[in-house]
């Protein structure tokens, strides 16, 4: 988790036309390393995919 998270990944960086697995993937790791207290609620809602903020409310639980 680390090692992604070191990388910068943000859903505004993918393709959103073709890169819906990565932009479902990724938020789901933000979730995750938010829930594990890796990064704070608001990094991870801020670079997940618009898409997906519906999953905020599990962040911010």
């Amino acid at each position: 988790m680390k090692q992604f998270l070191a990388t910068g990944w943000d859903a505004a960086n993918c393709d959103a036309k073709n890169g819906h697995r990565e932009i479902w993937y990724g938020s789901r790791c933000l979730l995750v390393a938010a829930e594990l207290g890796l990064i704070g609620a608001a990094e991870a809602v801020g670079r997940m995919g618009a898409e997906l903020l519906w999953l905020r409310g599990a962040v911010e639980r």
